[in-house]
């Protein structure tokens, strides 16, 4: 990493600098700053993460470049927090989000992203997300089993494609843009999944207590751990001013497209009229 040196000098404000996705642009800062739930959140997976990178510059994208983004902010996270959502609304979520944030990533995402390079250290990664997903069982037969117990029952997607798609275009882009990506993903995705589980609990106490798949996700070898190791691999890996921007790039690509993603649900969700109380 010695090349990285004097990218050291690079201010959060140059992170903040870049242009968003125009789909990405609107920071629901009135909802957050009504919503005492996403602070608490916010707080817990986002602002408490410890520093783990050896680069200053890396230490700034793990830990702080997402804080500014609106995917945190985002009007599904704060439709689901609001308990607005009837039991139809979270059919609807559960259904897409079980097809693009679960089974797509596990089963064409990370598989895609294995065969894009034949780098060995980006390979090993992704063997190991891949080994994570599955253990103790795969993550999203669990998943399954916790929507089923809802009473739900899984149906085709009705716009998940366009969020998988914008996954494996990240993954398997070049490995400094595929790595910025995935920290991406697993920077947001503690603070994600802690909220749709707090979403649940007025409706769905019972079965949150009889699975594990946000324990497995929230737990100190879930989410937090994943990007832990995505930043390690990004300090063995990159070696250029070039690379760092790459990985940058990929950082805030993962986010928009998550915007994206949530933006799209909400939308959804608003065309059926049972879908709210």
């Amino acid at each position: 990493m010695t090349q990285l040196t004097s990218m050291q000098s690079m201010t959060y404000l140059d992170l903040q600098s870049l242009s968003f996705n125009n789909n990405a642009t609107n920071l629901a800062k009135a909802n957050f700053s009504s919503s005492k739930k996403m602070a608490e959140i916010l707080n817990k997976r986002i602002k408490a993460k410890k520093r783990v990178a050896k680069s200053d510059i890396i230490d700034e994208i793990h830990r702080f470049a997402i804080q500014k983004h609106p995917v945190l902010t985002n009007r599904m996270y704060s439709k689901l927090l609001s308990q607005d959502l009837s039991t139809k609304g979270f059919e609807i979520f559960f259904n897409d989000y079980y097809h693009a944030s679960c089974h797509g990533f596990f089963w064409i995402v990370l598989r895609q992203a294995l065969n894009a390079h034949q780098d060995k250290t980006w390979r090993n990664y992704i063997k190991t997300m891949l080994a994570e997903e599955s253990r103790p069982r795969m993550h999203c037969v669990i998943l399954k089993e916790f929507i089923e117990s809802c009473g739900f029952q899984i149906q085709e997607p009705v716009v998940a494609q366009q969020f998988i798609d914008s996954m494996v275009k990240g993954f398997t882009s070049d490995i400094p843009f595929a790595l910025g990506y995935s920290l991406g993903v697993e920077v947001e995705g503690a603070y994600q999944i802690d909220l749709i589980e707090q979403s649940c609990k007025p409706k769905f106490s019972e079965q949150l207590a009889q699975t594990i798949w946000f324990e497995i996700h929230l737990d100190s070898s879930g989410e937090e751990e994943h990007a832990n190791q995505a930043v390690d691999t990004i300090e063995r890996t990159l070696n250029s001013e070039s690379d760092l921007e790459r990985l940058r790039q990929g950082f805030f690509q993962a986010c928009d497209d998550t915007y994206n993603f949530m933006e799209s649900l909400y939308q959804h969700i608003a065309t059926v009229p049972t879908a709210t109380r």
